[in-house]
């Protein structure tokens, strides 16, 4: 388990040993994710992720300041996949965390084609507004 120092014990939660992911998205009612939540989208399909964990103050607040907010913009946009990823301690880490180099939450992911176009790991909460703002530019110019 990484350890987490300074101001980034406030903003991230370490990604421990035994989680379990679900996914959760406007499309579809709240499954059991694998890693294939990385690859649903079509190739040229935008995929908006937020990767958190049930117990971290940082993640919930990237949830309802940034992930809900993006969700509910894009939610009836076919072209674009909104997920979240939530943790919870039952069972290992799926590969694809590692793949993604994620080791820590909240993560913020834009991809396309499965390739990672922007990523953002933590969230200030000075930075909530701009995190917003970065996604949305990302997003818009890559549909």
């Amino acid at each position: 388990m990484k350890k987490i120092i300074g101001f980034l014990a406030v903003t991230l939660c370490v990604v421990g040993a035994f989680y379990v992911v679900q996914a959760q998205s406007a499309q579809e009612p709240l499954p059991v994710a694998t890693c294939d939540l990385f690859t649903q989208a079509g190739p040229n399909d935008v995929l908006v992720v937020l990767v958190g964990e049930e117990q971290c103050g940082a993640c919930r607040a990237a949830t309802n300041r940034v992930f809900m907010p993006i969700l509910e913009r894009y939610k009836a946009d076919s072209r674009v996949k909104v997920r979240k990823m939530v943790l919870t301690p039952k069972s290992p880490v799926p590969a694809c965390l590692e793949k993604f180099d994620i080791s820590m939450v909240p993560v913020m992911l834009v991809m396309r084609g499965g390739q990672e176009i922007w990523k953002q790991v933590g969230l200030r909460k000075d930075d909530i507004d701009a995190t917003k703002q970065r996604i949305i530019t990302e997003v818009d110019r890559l549909k």
